[in-house]
């Protein structure tokens, strides 16, 4: 079964235990595997989105500045940006 399909089944279900894990893996797979930089700013932005941890956030989020900045996703990198401050 496909990643993606498996993390956006996850999203409209609810979150499982390995939610946020496998949206972590899979913003890391899109991005420096198959190199899919819309992906990986979606993962990456669900994976900030849905961590409670200061720091966790602080960690995560130059993936999806990152992937923004790939894609030309200007919004995504002021709200990255700012998110980071």
């Amino acid at each position: 079964m496909d990643r993606h399909w498996k993390i956006m089944r996850d999203c409209k279900m609810g979150n499982s235990e390995f939610y946020v894990q496998s949206v972590k893996k899979a913003a890391l797979i899109s991005y420096n595997y198959t190199q899919t930089f819309d992906k990986a700013y979606t993962y990456y932005d669900l994976h900030y989105n849905n961590l409670t941890d200061e720091d966790e956030k602080y960690k995560a989020a130059p993936g999806a500045l990152r992937s923004a900045f790939r894609i030309s996703n200007s919004e995504g990198v002021k709200n990255m940006e700012q998110s980071s401050e």
